[in-house]
Parts: C-alpha cells; sequence; structure tokens
C-alpha cells in the first residue's frame, strides 16, 4: 500500500476521532438505509447500539494505525473475516458498508473529504475488506 495512501487515510480518520460517537450512530443509520435488513444483525436498543459504535471505531481505528504494518495488519483481518461469519454477515454487506463508510466520511469530513482522500479510502477499504471475504468465503471479493 502507497505511503501517500496510508497518511491520507490516517490523518483523515484522525479529524474524524472528536466525533467518533456521531460518526458511528450515522455511519450505522446510513447502513439500515441502504439495507434494512441488516438491522437484523444488530441489538436495536439505544445501549447495545452505543457499545457496537464504540467497537466499531475502536477496530477501525486499529486498522488504520496498523497500515504502516500491513503485513501484521492481515491475519487481523482474516481472523476478523472469519469471526463476522458468527454474526451472520454475507460477502454482498461489505459493499454496503463501504458505501456508508465513505457516507459516514464525507458527512463527518466536510469539505476535507476531497477526490484523493476518498480515492485512499476506497483504496484501503477495498483491501481489507477483500482480505476479510477472502479469509471468511476463502474466495476474492468481487
Amino acid at each position: 500500500m502507497e505511503a501517500k495512501t496510508v497518511a491520507l487515510v490516517q490523518e483523515s480518520f484522525n479529524k474524524m476521532r472528536p466525533i467518533a460517537n456521531t460518526a458511528a450512530e450515522y455511519f450505522y443509520a446510513k447502513v439500515f438505509e441502504l439495507d434494512p435488513h441488516l438491522q437484523e444483525l444488530f441489538p436495536m436498543d439505544n445501549e447495545s447500539m452505543k457499545i457496537q459504535g464504540s467497537k466499531l471505531m475502536s477496530m477501525l481505528g486499529t486498522a488504520i494505525n496498523g497500515l504502516k504494518n500491513f503485513n501484521d495488519l492481515v491475519p487481523v483481518l482474516e481472523d476478523l473475516g472469519q469471526r463476522h461469519l458468527d454474526y451472520k454477515v454475507e460477502e454482498f454487506h461489505y459493499y454496503t458498508l463501504g458505501e456508508a463508510l465513505l457516507s459516514t466520511l464525507e458527512a463527518g469530513l466536510g469539505a476535507d473529504f476531497t477526490l484523493e482522500v476518498k480515492n485512499a479510502w476506497v483504496d484501503v477499504y477495498t483491501t481489507m475488506s477483500g482480505i476479510m471475504v477472502k479469509a471468511a468465503y476463502q474466495k476474492e471479493i468481487t
């Protein structure tokens, strides 16, 4: 992964940290707007969703911080992909989640969500989700 891509993603994610809770709420609202059936995979009470949002932002932060040592991140992503099978995540859900992530970043970053930043996130998300899908379903993401 190119150093510029890593830097853009890490810098933009750091800008999101102060609004992490709001970003997580927005993300899940967008996920459920894009695919209402995904609500079945999550506890719908407010407290549980706040905990889920916190876990999301923590996991995403860990992955983003790990981009500089990508080879060390790969087994973590593979494990995460396999664990998502237990949560009934299907391959096509990764597309919805990616779209919701980009929408969340655009809303949270505003003018700082440039085309260059968006492309960096698309590259990173596609790479990371591809590793997760391959580990979970033993195939490349299509």
